[in-house]
């Protein structure tokens, strides 16, 4: 799922990484893989870039309820080292939606199913 009108997303747009997310059932995933043009120390994927998959698919997660929000608070913890040039998975999910406010929260997988980064988002449906 793409979201619409953001076809030069940096995460999810044909210019970027163009990840392609699934949503089913309060849920939001997709597969990739990233290259060494987004590394920070050599052979590792840079943390921007790692906090940045992470909000994206909530935020895909999100839009599906409404298609308009804006980001309140987003916070990343990096649990173990991601190598470039590696499939990785991410995948978010609701906790509360409580009014406009909706809390997720999301989680980027290694290829031996470890979790290597979590975090977790506050949206504001507008």
């Amino acid at each position: 799922m793409k979201i619409r009108g953001h076809n030069r997303c940096f995460i999810c747009g044909e210019g970027g990484l163009n990840l392609d997310f699934e949503v089913f059932e309060g849920e939001a995933r997709a597969y990739f893989k990233i290259d060494d043009r987004f590394q920070g120390f050599e052979g590792i994927t840079h943390g921007g870039i790692i906090s940045s998959i992470l909000a994206e698919c909530m935020g895909v997660l999100v839009s599906s309820l409404n298609g308009k929000f804006l980001g309140r608070e987003i916070c990343a913890e990096f649990l173990k080292v991601m190598p470039v040039n590696e499939n990785y998975e991410v995948v978010a999910r609701l906790l509360e939606i409580d009014g406009n406010r909706v809390v997720c929260e999301g989680y980027i997988r290694n290829r031996n199913g470890e979790i290597a980064a979590r975090g977790k988002g506050v949206f504001v449906l507008i």
